[in-house]
């Protein structure tokens, strides 16, 4: 059941599809926010309380962008990229585009969580 939620390319049905669509944002979140609530414990006393957060949680963020970069590099040494086929694009679960949806997503959701933080420590300055 793991490996066909975080390892296998090509989803056997929709249910594993969606249980992937929410089970690697969740985990992305929970991850985060274990790194953020480590990370705030070793800030500076020096600065204010909402910037030290702010910036744990910058730091939490970024290292998040690195476990999923690292987990997309896994993905595709274990599946290999001989299971992109560049030219076709059927509207189906078989497609592999389909299939990757849930990890950008959680890939781009970490970058716009990244960005709007970034925004509010700079509109508290």
């Amino acid at each position: 059941m793991i490996k066909d939620i975080f390892i296998d390319l090509q989803p056997m049905a929709m249910n594993i599809w969606l249980i992937r669509l929410i089970t690697i944002p969740l985990l992305a979140f929970v991850l985060t926010w274990l790194l953020h609530m480590l990370l705030s414990k070793f800030e500076e006393n020096d600065i204010p309380i909402v910037f030290r957060r702010r910036l744990a949680l910058n730091k939490s963020l970024i290292i998040m962008l690195l476990f999923i970069n690292s987990y997309w590099f896994a993905l595709f040494w274990t599946n290999g990229i001989s299971e992109f086929k560049f030219g076709l694009f059927p509207l189906d679960l078989n497609n592999l585009y389909f299939s990757l949806a849930p990890i950008f997503l959680t890939h781009v959701g970490v970058i716009l969580w990244y960005y709007f933080n970034k925004q509010q420590i700079f509109k508290n300055i």
